[in-house]
């Protein structure tokens, strides 16, 4: 932690709310610094907690058998629209239940383009799906081409059988076919074209993503 970090009374009244979260469960702190996930590691170090960002000093979340039942996220947020249950909230953190979606594997750390939360994905990049996710739903986000790229050919796989086959052109939103969940917990996807590397940026670029959203049919 930098020497004068300020623990501010929103710290403080997690030990409040980490009473609604059971001992036996996980919770996934999603889109936090190095310096936040040292503080949260205190404050919540009598739960089990995992990690989402890739630069992590702390555990990733990168295996499958864990499946986190709550997630805790700071105001600024991530790229995915959480459509669990808010248990918990005060001005700078949100406790969600039962949320639908994670990132997986292939995300690159969060950034902010003018206030809209944005990740980078690698050519191969993947989700992952919450135990309550089940029924028919479509996969909606805004998608942006690197530098110079005209286009890339983004194929998805649900549980390593393809299902859809989309084509990015441009900054714009798009959308899959609607797909169903049973005991599935995995959304692939693949750039065929591969990745891009821009300027002295030493990141494999695939597309970036914005407003990840999974919408019930």
């Amino acid at each position: 932690v930098k020497e004068g970090e300020l623990v501010t009374n929103e710290y403080l009244e997690l030990e409040a709310m980490k009473k609604l979260i059971p001992e036996d469960e996980i919770v996934l702190l999603d889109g936090f610094n190095m310096n936040d996930q040292h503080l949260l590691s205190y404050f919540l170090r009598d739960r089990k907690i995992l990690f989402q960002e890739p630069g992590s000093y702390f555990a990733p979340f990168h295996l499958a058998d864990f499946k986190p039942n709550y997630v805790l996220t700071n105001k600024k947020n991530d790229i995915i629209k959480r459509n669990g249950e808010t248990l918990w909230n005060n001005s700078e953190f949100t406790l969600y239940k039962d949320a639908k979606l994670f990132l997986f594997e292939g995300w690159h750390g969060m950034e902010d383009w003018n206030g809209v939360p944005t990740r980078w994905t690698t050519s191969n990049f993947s989700l992952s799906l919450g135990e309550h996710t089940q029924g028919n739903f479509v996969l909606q986000f805004m998608a942006h081409l690197p530098p110079s790229v005209q286009q890339r050919t983004l194929e998805i796989y649900v549980d390593d059988k393809k299902i859809d086959e989309l084509l990015i052109t441009q900054s714009s939103v798009y959308f899959t076919k609607p797909i169903s969940f049973t005991d599935n917990r995995k959304i692939s996807f693949e750039i065929k074209e591969g990745y891009v590397k821009v300027g002295e940026d030493p990141r494999e670029l695939g597309i970036a993503i914005q407003d990840l959203n999974l919408i019930r049919q």
